[in-house]
């Protein structure tokens, strides 16, 4: 059944595998290409900065500037393209093309040729790593080097050291990116002795992975020694960069009861930009386990492997860093795409392409559905900020949180960061204009009451998402939606300050 699996209709075997890749690559850059709207929310800025400072020959000691996959490129990429947007996210988009690249290629392995491509088809138009991830997020360079290190290992062959230790040394990589990966390590060892048995060939492939691993964390911490006196400097910065909130404290409080992990689980499983394919997922492991399919020779000791290496990532992920979103555990949705690719093409055999065709576009289409309409647009205030601010000729005063955003676009046009300030960074507002994003964030927005403020300038951020005007037009069809994701963005008032006012 599973060698019908890996064939097309007829029994001919797919003959395009060359071409596939250009064709994944294709899509998936498209798919970029209509989501795409500049560098994103949260630490996106952040990261920015340090490859900005890193220009300056300046290293930024924190959190985000000491995560050198991302950084160093992110550099690069700035000094050879000019400072810019689309310059800062190239990385993570040659980073999320490689994703695609290899999933394709374990997946064909793992499952066949048929699985291979409609896998593909997934990692090209998901929802997490292309969607999301194209705004530059940390995971995808953390799951890049988690996956090539997987599929060096369950491809190791006769003699496996040389590829054991190349991937241990791909878990370095990701353990760069984000300390929790290093539950990669465990995995490869266990997934050693499933690939090879209890036999030297397994002994050896683990502890070529160990030794590569921990060899190069130690030159790691030699380096940091060496440069900052403390060889667990970059981990200190890590454990210490949220004062104590969730994911920098080690064993949190209440993580013995059942809720503290049925919990994150069912949200990672339910959360909106991946639940159509950790569904899909769950239905493919049903149909293929009912189907009786195989994987290819291999591929079922390959998928324990995975398996145990998202098991490892959620436990430490979830049980002892408090870290409770997809976003920290990104392994899990990889496999379950990986099985979402698996089903489709059992499906594609059982009753033909059109019938996965009609199962596998909704995933993609509403993962975009989802993005449009859930995305955090905060950025486009920033970029306001920004432009209003050189515009002005005169400081402007904005909320920290657009502030901090609104100075790394002015440094990208390499231009002066004192035109925006943080209101609570002078001493009195008397005769500023202040920014106010009317879509601010709740109390981080924090501008004072504009009470005895003059209205200087009104600005429209634009039209909903196509995906919010699409249901506003479908009336009643739309009541299920919450109408706070259809409205056009709230736009901003810069206001003038009296000379007489004060902060207070």
């Amino acid at each position: 059944m599973s060698d019908a699996i890996n064939s097309r209709e007829g029994g001919k075997p797919l003959r395009m595998a060359g071409h596939i890749p250009v064709l994944l690559i294709g899509l998936h850059w498209l798919v970029i290409w209509m989501v795409w709207d500049g560098i994103g929310p949260r630490d996106a800025v952040r990261y920015v900065d340090a490859a900005l400072s890193l220009l300056d020959g300046q290293v930024t000691d924190t959190h985000w500037g000491l995560r050198w996959p991302l950084v160093l490129p992110m550099a690069g990429s700035l000094a050879v393209f000019g400072q810019n947007e689309f310059a800062a996210s190239l990385p993570v988009f040659a980073y999320s093309s490689l994703l695609v690249v290899i999933s394709w290629q374990i997946a064909r392995r793992w499952f066949g040729e048929a699985a291979g491509f409609a896998a593909g088809i997934l990692f090209a138009g998901s929802g997490l790593f292309t969607m999301v991830g194209s705004g530059i997020y940390i995971f995808l360079p953390e799951i890049v080097f988690c996956v090539a290190s997987l599929g060096l290992a369950t491809q190791a062959g006769d003699r496996p050291v040389g590829r054991y230790a190349l991937a241990g040394a791909l878990v370095f990589l990701a353990w760069l990116c984000r300390e929790t990966s290093g539950f990669m390590l465990p995995a490869l060892v266990a997934g050693a002795f499933t690939m090879f048995g209890i036999t030297r060939n397994a002994l050896l492939a683990a502890s070529a992975a160990t030794a590569a691993f921990i060899g190069l964390v130690a030159l790691e911490w030699l380096g940091y020694w060496l440069g900052r006196g403390d060889p667990l400097h970059r981990i200190w910065i890590d454990l210490g960069h949220g004062r104590g909130q969730s994911g920098t404290e080690i064993l949190p409080d209440g993580m013995g009861s059942a809720s503290s992990w049925l919990d994150p689980l069912f949200g990672a499983l339910t959360h909106g930009i991946v639940l159509p394919i950790h569904l899909t997922a769950i239905a493919a492991a049903v149909l293929i386990l009912m189907s009786r399919v195989r994987p290819r020779s291999g591929g079922g000791r390959a998928l324990i492997t995975a398996g145990v290496a998202a098991a490892l990532s959620f436990a430490i992920s979830v049980g002892l860093l408090n870290l409770e979103t997809v976003f920290y555990f990104p392994i899990v949705p990889w496999l379950a795409t990986m099985l979402a690719g698996w089903g489709l093409a059992v499906i594609a055999r059982m009753s033909g392409k059109p019938s996965a065709l009609a199962i596998g576009a909704p995933i993609i289409v509403s993962s975009f559905a989802i993005h449009d309409l859930t995305r955090d647009r905060s950025m486009i205030a920033a970029r306001a900020l920004a432009d209003f601010a050189i515009s002005a000729g005169e400081p402007v005063a904005a909320d920290p949180y657009l502030a901090e955003r609104a100075r790394m676009f002015l440094r990208l046009d390499r231009d002066d960061v004192g035109r925006v300030v943080d209101y609570r960074e002078v001493a009195s507002l008397s005769g500023y204009l202040v920014f106010d994003s009317l879509a601010g964030r709740g109390a981080i927005r924090g501008v004072p009451d504009p009470t005895g403020w003059s209205e200087f300038r009104r600005l429209s951020f634009g039209e909903a998402p196509v995906t919010a005007r699409l249901f506003r037009s479908a009336g009643s069809l739309a009541r299920p939606v919450p109408q706070r994701l259809l409205r056009d963005p709230p736009g901003a008032v810069i206001w003038r300050v009296p000379e007489a006012a004060s902060a207070d």
